[in-house]
């Protein structure tokens, strides 16, 4: 057996201190419930649990409440409430099997949103590449939180893991593009349209909107619904295939190729204006099938008509900015139609 000198104990005893307060610090700056049970966890499972029982005990209390509440977290994310289960059912608390079914229950959009909503605030764990990147990221989740109480308050829950997750696709789609620019790889249409429909960007726009309708409209099992999710998908083919119809020109003097005009006219050798024939009347079936959509009476998945009308009004607003040319690029013509919109009488 190996004894220690008075001033090895002191020694390891300060690294337990140091260690420990380090530890204490971090667990009480995270503020996500899976955060907290994962640092129980990992400081059980290394074996110094001992060490930290009073804010291991905190922690637990603090879930259990939370389950015990059904919180939104702890209920609706997969990981938090399998973990949940475990530690408090390894320390003793009386928390139901019946729970355990939601661990069961969860459909891949549900699970998806949910994790999106907390790589969201764990921002601070993972960093930033770049300072840019960090004043962009900072005015998203600014503004996004904002907007995410204000809707909370008119759907009576929490939205903000579907608008997290609204970001992160469109990001992920816009890098996507970027990466095809940097390898200079031309994608077929097919590859093309399902990363394009939502680099255009309405995801954080428009159902971020409906979300600010009261009362209460968008459940979250309609949001996931197929309704709901052909009005969306509906609307970005029309606004891409429009943007992308009025604005090939100045992309290809870019030298961008991942453009629909641009790719049919490639893949298919088809001359610039078939080309353009061809995505108009895609774009035209693509209304009709929407509009079939906004007027059809009890469609099955439970998008409110008032929901359905603002999918329609945007697939409008864009008909009219690329009615001629790129309308962001055109901008007396844009004022001059929203002063007429103002200011001129109607003619009835």
């Amino acid at each position: 057996m190996v004894y220690l000198n008075d001033g090895e104990v002191r020694e390891k005893t300060d690294r337990i201190n140091t260690v420990r307060e380090t530890l204490r610090l971090s667990m009480s700056e995270v503020s996500k419930t899976y955060s907290k049970l994962f640092l129980v966890d990992t400081l059980e499972k290394v074996g110094i649990s001992r060490h930290f029982s009073r804010e291991i005990t905190r922690i637990l209390d603090m879930a259990y409440k939370l389950w015990l509440q059904k919180d939104e977290e702890m209920i609706m994310d997969m990981e938090t409430c399998a973990m949940a289960f475990r530690i408090l059912r390894m320390h003793g608390y009386d928390v139901s099997s019946e729970h355990k079914r939601n661990i069961e229950q969860f459909s891949t959009n549900g699970i998806q949103m949910r994790k999106s909503a907390f790589l969201w605030d764990a921002h601070n764990e993972i960093g930033f590449c770049s300072e840019d990147v960090e004043t962009v990221f900072y005015a998203v989740y600014n503004t996004s939180n904002k907007i995410g109480e204000r809707a909370a308050e008119v759907q009576n829950r929490s939205v903000i893991s579907h608008i997290a997750q609204l970001w992160l696709d469109t990001a992920r789609a816009m890098m996507k593009e970027a990466e095809w620019s940097r390898e200079g790889h031309v994608p077929s249409m097919e590859e093309y349209m399902p990363v394009a429909e939502v680099s255009f960007a309405l995801g954080p726009i428009v159902p971020t909107s409906l979300y600010l309708m009261g009362p209460e409209l968008l459940p979250e099992e309609v949001v996931r619904g197929p309704e709901y999710g052909g009005l969306m998908r509906l609307t970005n083919v029309c606004c891409r295939l429009l943007n992308d119809m009025a604005s090939y020109g100045r992309e290809s003097g870019d030298g961008k190729i991942a453009n629909s005009v641009l790719l049919l006219h490639l893949h298919s050798a088809s001359s610039v204006d078939m080309a353009k024939e061809e995505i108009r009347r895609t774009v035209e079936a693509s209304k009709r099938e929407l509009l079939r959509l906004v007027i059809t009476a009890g469609g099955g998945g439970g998008v409110p008509r008032p929901c359905k009308d603002l999918f329609w009004n945007m697939c409008k607003v864009a008909n009219l900015t690329y009615l001629q040319a790129n309308g962001y690029c055109s901008l007396e013509e844009m004022l001059g139609a929203a002063s007429a919109v103002v200011h001129d009488p109607l003619n009835v």
